[in-house]
C-alpha cells in the first residue's frame, strides 16, 4: 500500500492511498461520502474486495473533509467533491501503473459524484458501484425535512439554524449554508447515460437516501444492472452484519465483470 499527496486545482492537498495487487486486472477508485474520509468502513471494505479480485484499489480524502486532505469542512459542497474526483482521476490516468478497465465506486455523496462522472463520461468508465447514493438535492432536502420538520421549517422561515446534536453534522454545518449547491444536482435526468454494468446498493432503513430514490436511478440506467436493498441497514451500512452482506453482493457482482 502506498500513500501519495497531490494538489487539487485550488492548491489544496489531497491524500490518496493506493493498494496494488500482483498482476492487476484493472483499477477501482472508491470515494467516501460527506462528513467522512477514506478510512470509512464502507470505503475500506470496498477497497479490500476489489483488491482481492486483483484490481488496483484507490481511495482518497476529499478536501473539506475529515481525513488528511486540506480545506475546511464548512466549505464542502457537491462541487468541491466532484472537482476533487476529477482531479484525482486526472492524476490517476498519468500514473505508470494505472490500468484499465476503470471502475468507479462510492458511498453517499461519493456515490453521487461517481455516478455524475459516469453519466458525463460513460465511455471512460467500465463499471459503476454506487452505495446509498444521494440521487438529487431536492430528494435529500425532502428527506431531511421529513426527519426534522420543525428544525427545517424554522430554518426556511427565519434562516436561523438551531439543530440539535441528534441531527447529522453535515446537515447542521453544510446544508443550511449551501443549500443551493445541494439543490442544483440531480442524477435522474441523465441516468440513461449509465450504459456500463452497474451495481446499486442501499439500506432498507436508510432515511437520508431511501431505497425509493436509488430504485428510480436504477430504473433509469440503460446498462446491465443490479440493485440490492440490504435488510435493516441504515444509510451508513457500517454495521458488521451489513458490511458482510454488502461484501458478498460486491464479490458476486465483480465476478460477472471478469
Amino acid at each position: 500500500m502506498q500513500k501519495y499527496f497531490i494538489n487539487n486545482r485550488y492548491g489544496l492537498k489531497i491524500a490518496i492511498v493506493v493498494d496494488r495487487p500482483w498482476f492487476p486486472r484493472g483499477t477501482a477508485l472508491i470515494m467516501h461520502g460527506l462528513d467522512s474520509e477514506k478510512e470509512q468502513k464502507q470505503v475500506a471494505m470496498c477497497a479490500a474486495v476489489f483488491r482481492s479480485y486483483r484490481y488496483i484499489a484507490v481511495r482518497f480524502d476529499a478536501t473539506h473533509s475529515f481525513g488528511e486532505s486540506g480545506g475546511d469542512f464548512k466549505k464542502a459542497t457537491v462541487d468541491t467533491y466532484s472537482e476533487d474526483l476529477e482531479d484525482v482521476l486526472a492524476w490517476l490516468h498519468i500514473q505508470p501503473w494505472f490500468m484499465r478497465p476503470l471502475i468507479l465506486a462510492g458511498h453517499s455523496l461519493g456515490a453521487s459524484c461517481a455516478t455524475m462522472y459516469a453519466e458525463r463520461n460513460p465511455d471512460h468508465i467500465a463499471a459503476l458501484m454506487p452505495m446509498s447514493p444521494a440521487v438529487s438535492g431536492s430528494l435529500l432536502l425532502d428527506a431531511v425535512e421529513k426527519r426534522y420538520p420543525d428544525e427545517v421549517k424554522r430554518w426556511r422561515e427565519t434562516g436561523e439554524v438551531v439543530l440539535g446534536e441528534s441531527v447529522p453534522l453535515f446537515i447542521r454545518i453544510c446544508l443550511p449554508d449551501d443549500v443551493a449547491s445541494f439543490l442544483a444536482y440531480d442524477l435522474i435526468p441523465k441516468a440513461p447515460q449509465l450504459s456500463m454494468p452497474s451495481l446499486f446498493i442501499v439500506g432498507e432503513s436508510d432515511w437520508l437516501t431511501p431505497p425509493s430514490g436509488t430504485q428510480t436511478l436504477f430504473e433509469g440506467a440503460s446498462g446491465r444492472k443490479e440493485i440490492h436493498v440490504i435488510s435493516g441497514a441504515p444509510h451508513s451500512l457500517s454495521q458488521e452484519v451489513h458490511l458482510n452482506e454488502a461484501e458478498k453482493i460486491m464479490s458476486e457482482w465483480i465476478k460477472t465483470l471478469q
